[in-house]
Order: structure tokens, then C-alpha cells, then sequence
């Protein structure tokens, strides 16, 4: 599918026998993401071959890298061989004159370490950051991670469960925006039908389908259309009409910038009952609504998401609001076909914990302590900088 690839050419364009650095790619990817909501937007793929057949601007300006090109024509010319037979033979053919340089070995448990790019390149990225939770989880489950997904903010693999996941929120917060929008005020708004909902979602559905397979689009459609339609079953005649959707909060936290944007705010008064949307296992996700403790002593994710969100709405200060609660919302049902909830009820000692973890990463995602990994044996971000040789010890 036309731009769904871009996360494996991203692993490609490191292959050892195109030769490129590290910091050739990255810039590529800083310049992916700044053009991403732009009316610029474009897929890595075509970002390369735009740099290919762009002339030079002046003297000065330096070339594309050659490997870069070779990456770019290399991959064009097997995605446009039609023989799949002929494809594989081409490959070999070309791996056959290009062989991999031989990739150090690391110990188990090693902390690969990547080379910095020069400070006028990482500097900028650096000081236009804002912390948001996702970006804080992932700094607290490994710096590599977040420097490649929050720094460089390189193409992610396309993920089945995400992008439906995606066509839920679009969904419910349609089926919420148009409430918000229809005649009357607090309690006198109706809720569109489900048939809306499911249309709603639906629409979603086509306009990604280029993230699922066939078979999987199917099966995805069929099963929110089933999960949805049983949801909205359950909870229409107990929905709240006094509610804020997808509310973008900045603030500036302890002299820190945290931005975050809820799905829903629920309000009684100046109360606010804080609202995220999960799709996926019920039963799996009890670890991420844990506080710290012996085995995690971060905490869980979504523990910490709700304590990061009651951050940003008591320090929301024009509005004066405090959050009573933060409630998540499983869209699909346990494996007893019941829907759940799961409602935390944040303590002070809470808000301290995540304060100094918010304070602690921030100070050293400023020095720049992004370039060491976790070395957990499952994670993809020390297994990529292994398997394509860039540890610089």
C-alpha cells in the first residue's frame, strides 16, 4: 500500500551496505514529522525521491547522500519489478554485490550506545520540546526509544490494533462533538443513533484501510461495527451532556511545559470526572492501572496517565477547575461480554511520585541523556540500534 512501508524503510536505509549515517536519516525523519499536518505532508519514501530530483539550491547546500540515492533506486526498482520470482532473484542478485559489513556483538544485557548528531542539529529538537505522558513513558522505558519516537519522531510501523483503535476515538468523539452541537443546553442534548456511531466509524475505517490487510480490514470492520453497536447499547441512556471533548491543555509545570489532550472532561460544577478510551484486553491492562510497587517501581502506564492528566487540569489555571477522578473506558467487552470501567481516585502522594518523575526525565532529556539504551532483551529500540550495527562501542 502506497505510504504504509515508511517504518521499514526507515530500518532499510540503515543496512550497513548502503552506508549511511545515522544523522542523514534523521534528518529525513525531523522533516517527515514538521510537514506531517501540513498541506506538505508526504511518505519517507517520497520525501527521498522529492530530495533525488531536487537541483541543487546553491554551492553551499550539501549534495543528498549518495547512499541515500542508492537506497532510493534500489527500492524503487524491486517494488516496481511485477514478477514476484524475478523480485527475489533480484535481490539476491544485488545482496550478492553488496554483502553486510559484520555487526559487532553485544553482550546480553549491554546498554548499546548510539554517536550524537553535532549540536546545531539536536540542539533545536531538543528546545522545542514539550513533555507530553506518552513521551514520558517512553523515556522511562527506555531513552532510545524516546529519542526515536519523540525526538527524531521517526515513521511508525502501522499497527492493525492501533489504527482501529484510532477508528473507536474518531467514533465516540464525533458521536460526543455532535451532541455538544445539537439543540438545547446541559441535559436537553441528544445523543445521534448508533447507526451514526457505527457510520462514523466506518468512515474512519475507509479512509486508513491502507493500514490493514484485506482479511484484516474485514474482520476490524465487522468486530466494531458488533463492539460499538453493544456499547452504545449499554451506556446511551447513562451518558453525560455537560462534557468537554479533546480539550488541549498547555501548561508550564514547576517551570517544565507539559501539553496533553484527554479524550473527555465530565463536569459536575468546577468537578471534573477525567475520561480515556481504551480498546484492547480488559484483563491485561489491571498492570498499567497499578501505582508503583516491587516490580514496577515507575508504575504502570496508564496509572501514571491519570495522574499526568490530573496534573494538567488542576494546573489549568484559567478555569479553575480539579479533577475528582480518572475513569478509563474499555470500548471492548471482557471475555464475560461485560463492559468495564476502571476509576482511579488520585492521591497527593501520586501527584509528588509523577512530579518527580516529569522533573527528573525533563532534566535529562535536556542534557541530553537520550543516546544510552535500557538493554532489556525485549526492546525494540536497543534490538534495532544491535541488529543494524550502530552501537558505537
Amino acid at each position: 500500500m502506497p505510504g504504509a512501508g515508511d517504518a521499514l524503510l526507515f530500518e532499510l536505509l540503515h543496512a550497513g551496505w548502503f552506508g549511511v549515517p545515522p544523522v542523514e536519516i534523521a534528518r529525513l525523519c525531523v522533516e517527515l514529522a514538521g510537514r506531517q499536518y501540513t498541506e506538505r505532508k508526504t511518505s519517507l519514501r517520497k520525501l527521498l525521491q522529492e530530495k533525488i530530483n531536487m537541483p541543487p539550491l546553491d554551492l553551499f547546500t550539501p549534495a543528498l547522500h549518495e547512499g541515500l540515492r542508492k537506497a532510493s533506486e534500489m527500492t524503487e526498482q524491486w517494488i516496481h519489478e511485477p514478477d514476484p520470482v524475478a523480485w527475489v532473484a533480484a535481490v539476491e542478485n544485488w545482496l550478492l554485490q553488496n554483502p553486510l559489513p559484520p555487526v559487532p556483538l553485544i553482550a546480553e544485557g549491554q546498554r548499546p550506545e548510539i554517536e550524537k548528531p553535532e549540536p546545531g542539529f539536536i540542539n533545536p529538537l531538543v528546545k522545542r520540546f514539550t513533555m507530553n505522558v506518552t513521551a514520558l513513558n517512553n523515556y522511562l522505558h527506555c531513552p532510545l526509544e524516546f529519542y526515536y519516537r519523540n525526538i527524531l519522531r521517526v515513521p511508525s510501523p502501522g499497527s492493525e490494533a492501533a489504527e482501529f483503535g484510532s477508528a473507536v476515538h474518531y467514533a465516540l468523539e464525533a458521536l460526543f462533538g455532535k451532541m455538544l452541537n445539537s439543540p438545547g443546553t446541559g441535559r436537553q442534548r441528544s445523543f445521534a443513533s448508533v447507526e451514526t456511531l457505527i457510520a462514523d466509524f466506518e468512515r474512519y475505517m475507509q479512509l486508513n484501510r491502507n493500514s490493514f490487510t484485506v482479511l484484516q480490514f474485514e474482520k476490524r470492520l465487522a468486530y466494531g461495527q458488533e463492539v460499538l453497536n453493544k456499547y452504545y447499547a449499554t451506556y446511551v441512556y447513562s451518558f453525560p451532556t455537560i462534557v468537554s471533548i479533546e480539550r488541549m491543555f498547555n501548561i508550564v509545570y514547576n517551570g517544565i511545559p507539559l501539553k496533553g489532550k484527554p479524550d473527555k472532561l465530565e463536569f459536575d460544577g468546577k468537578s471534573v470526572n477525567i475520561v480515556d478510551y481504551k480498546t484492547g484486553n480488559h484483563e491485561k491492562a489491571k498492570a498499567r492501572l497499578q501505582p508503583p510497587h516491587e516490580k514496577e517501581p515507575n508504575g504502570g502506564d496508564y496509572w501514571r496517565q491519570a495522574v499526568f492528566y490530573k496534573i494538567l487540569v488542576d494546573n489549568y489555571g484559567q478555569k479553575g477547575w480539579k479533577a475528582a477522578s480518572v475513569e478509563f473506558d474499555f470500548i471492548e467487552p471482557g471475555a464475560d461480554g461485560q463492559y468495564y470501567r476502571e476509576k482511579l481516585f488520585i492521591t497527593p502522594a501520586d501527584v509528588t511520585t509523577v512530579t518527580q518523575q516529569i522533573t527528573e526525565a525533563w532534566q535529562q532529556i535536556q542534557n541530553q541523556a537520550f543516546y544510552t539504551g535500557c538493554g532489556k532483551a525485549n526492546c525494540q529500540w536497543c534490538g534495532f540500534v544491535k541488529t543494524y550495527g550502530l552501537d558505537k562501542r
